[in-house]
């Protein structure tokens, strides 16, 4: 903004200062016609009168100032006569945000009606970020508080790649650590790095206030002595200052194509794993997501619950590996796979579009992925007793009521089980409506329903994608579903954990066992060829030998 001595901002003040009575006056219509009128130069715009009024109603939490304003900026800004400018979408961001958390906080409203101003706090947030380490880390908020800490975490270690010291993003990744800690092998690991973070961030106290958030530090000390006493209780309050760098993992055992795979799982973040304190440890290796179930010993029908749930988890994680293993062979070009590939005939088309092996693994990634996020749905009609055909349980659809003939009604409303589920499921379901109608939902109808074609060079025809386009976007949808796969396990812990609240639990260990060892022997089909094939070569072996025992008989032998 220009000085605040000059007349345009001046004239500035004067206008956001009547429009403000107006809206305290009950008077929005006149206070939108003010705003659509203001004229200043520049540097000062309708825009920055919009930012001015929508801080002041956030400062004040005015629902009404924020109401009035921000439906003044949705009617105006198709009128804007060039980019508005990452700031005016961040400060726009705040505001929905704050009409959030009024609606939340002050009248406890369920979450799941607030999904207009969330979806549009995330939106324009995003287009904000490029102001800096502030506005990611209030986009990372943003993800945090409507239960998606996965991806809050990716915004807070963005902003802390730019400033590291940046006090807000190190103490909301700690509380975003903390929250996943719930859910992981590592649990101890997770709450000693959370516990760090906490220190550096109170250490950085002068950032912290810089941010305008007062509450911030002590909400920080609050969960780092919450930690301590658990520390402390369990006899390991020694290990809180524990360095948690590892030794690189060792890679001198694996084959070329485990040491590939490894590295891009690493590489893209996609094992289901949250060890960010060191990543190329190898606890950050493999998939250690689980969500604990909490039944009453030695009852029957709960061990059949248990198993009931985990094998509907276990199919989402079988998916979800084999989508990233498909998405890895796309990649790792081996003689066997493209010997293979070769044995089908495919005509050269004149276009330029491919048609192998390699591509069939990567669309085989990408269709597996969505399986994985219709595997959650039929999961959680199962867990909240949804009702619904499990043939008709998909990813867009299953939050909402449905008629006699198992379809979703018509206006859609959302099923009393789902309202009910809290914050942690709204994460979840604001996910999947991302995907529903996305570009990428349209790839995965095209690629299940009908083709899409794929070229390795342009020109290319539009509507088409790029062998390198497709794999940057598979792994897109892969990571997406990986933090619909861990929010699935945050909300059965948020629910298995209020069954018992206050009461003792212990700890049972379900096995993990694959029966890998059952696949180390070939199917019937493969023995039964294999031996066919070997009787044949000891037949051929005989009837040479044969052929050349009649041969020595018949041929009159050569004598120098």
């Amino acid at each position: 903004m220009s000085d605040p001595s000059s007349p345009v901002r001046q004239k500035l003040q004067r206008a956001a200062d009547e429009i403000l009575g107006l809206i305290r006056d009950g008077e929005t219509d006149r206070a939108f016609q003010k705003i659509s009128a203001f004229q200043g130069d520049a540097s000062v715009t309708r825009y920055t009168l919009i930012r001015l009024l929508v801080s002041t109603g956030q400062q004040n939490r005015d629902r009404a100032v924020l109401t009035c304003v921000l439906d003044a900026f949705e009617r105006l800004k198709s009128k804007a006569k060039g980019p508005l400018g990452p700031e005016t979408y961040y400060d726009i961001a705040n505001g929905y945000m704050e009409l959030y958390a009024l609606a939340v906080h002050t009248d406890e409203a369920n979450v799941f009606d607030c999904e207009d101003d969330v979806t549009a706090a995330l939106g324009y947030g995003q287009r904000g970020t490029a102001t800096g380490p502030e506005a990611l880390t209030n986009l990372g908020n943003l993800y945090d508080e409507t239960g998606r800490p996965l991806e809050a975490l990716r915004c807070y270690e963005r902003a802390l790649a730019i400033n590291p010291e940046f006090g807000m993003a190190l103490g909301n990744k700690a509380m975003a650590i903390e929250t996943l800690a719930s859910v992981t092998l590592y649990r101890d690991a997770h709450l000693i790095q959370a516990h760090q973070l906490y220190q550096a961030a109170t250490a950085q106290s002068d950032s912290v206030a810089e941010a305008g958030l007062d509450g911030a530090l002590e909400t920080f000390r609050r969960h780092d002595d919450e930690i301590v006493r658990h520390m402390v209780s369990i006899g390991r309050a020694d290990i809180l200052d524990l360095d948690l760098r590892h030794e690189p993992y060792d890679e001198t055992a694996l084959s070329d194509f485990v040491r590939f795979y490894t590295r891009l799982c690493l590489q893209h973040d996609l094992y289901l794993n949250t060890h960010l304190a060191d990543r190329t440890a190898h606890a950050s290796i493999g998939d250690e997501i689980v969500p604990p179930l909490v039944t009453r010993i030695g009852d029957n029908e709960d061990r059949r619950y248990v198993e009931d749930i985990m094998f509907r988890f276990n199919e989402i994680l079988e998916s979800f590996m084999t989508a990233r293993m498909a998405l890895v062979q796309s990649q790792y070009v081996w003689t066997d796979f493209t010997a293979v590939s070769r044995q089908t005939t495919l005509v050269n088309l004149e276009d330029g579009s491919v048609s192998n092996l390699y591509l069939g693994h990567l669309k085989m990634a990408y269709k597996e992925a969505f399986a994985a996020l219709d595997k959650i749905a039929v999961l959680l009609n199962h867990y909240l007793g949804l009702g619904l055909s499990e043939e008709r349980c998909y990813y867009g659809t299953v939050w909402y009521e449905h008629t006699a003939e198992d379809v979703p009604g018509d206006p859609r409303v959302l099923a009393p089980q789902v309202k009910a589920a809290g914050y942690r499921l709204f994460g979840l379901y604001l996910l999947c409506k991302d995907l529903c109608g996305s570009k990428y939902s349209h790839v995965r109808n095209a690629l299940t329903h009908r083709y899409l074609r794929v070229y390795r060079a342009d020109p290319r025809p539009k509507g088409s994608y790029l062998f390198h386009d497709l794999t940057a976007t598979t792994v897109e949808v892969l990571y997406k579903v990986k933090c619909a796969i861990v929010y699935t396990a945050l909300f059965v812990w948020q629910t298995e954990s209020q069954k018992h609240a206050g009461q003792q639990t212990a700890q049972v260990r379900l096995s993990a066992d694959q029966q890998l060892d059952r696949w180390m022997q070939p199917s019937l089909n493969v023995t039964a060829a294999r031996t066919a094939r070997v009787e044949r070569t000891v037949e051929q072996r005989r009837g040479l030998k044969r052929l050349v025992a009649w041969l020595r008989r018949t041929v009159p032998q050569h004598t120098r």
